[in-house]
């Protein structure tokens, strides 16, 4: 999942700090309800800054990811890709814990 501030920031060097704090509280929750939803062992957060930092897309985003045990030979790699449907079932079970409160 994706954390994104709907203004335009480039990266985390001009990310104001009233934003900071938002997207982070956003993140949370939304690791809250992704450990829950998917039955998640852990979360890791990512972020990537210039190119030599890896960013890829000049728009801030905070990348919140599900983590499982033994899934760290995956972790590096390529992610697999899963069907549209698969997605759109995700994205239901994170509705619904995120609505859920």
């Amino acid at each position: 999942m994706l954390v994104v501030p709907r203004r335009h920031v480039r990266d985390l060097y001009t990310l104001p700090d009233a934003l900071a704090g938002a997207i982070l509280s956003a993140a949370s929750r939304v690791a809250r309800a992704a450990k829950r939803a998917l039955s998640a062992d852990g979360i890791t957060l990512r972020q990537h800054n210039d190119v030599a930092g890896g960013q890829e897309v000049f728009h801030f985003h905070l990348h919140v990811v599900p983590r499982f045990r033994g899934d760290a030979g995956r972790y590096g790699g390529s992610p697999d890709l899963i069907r549209w449907e698969e997605q759109v079932a995700v994205a239901e079970l994170l509705r619904a814990v995120l609505t859920s409160g």
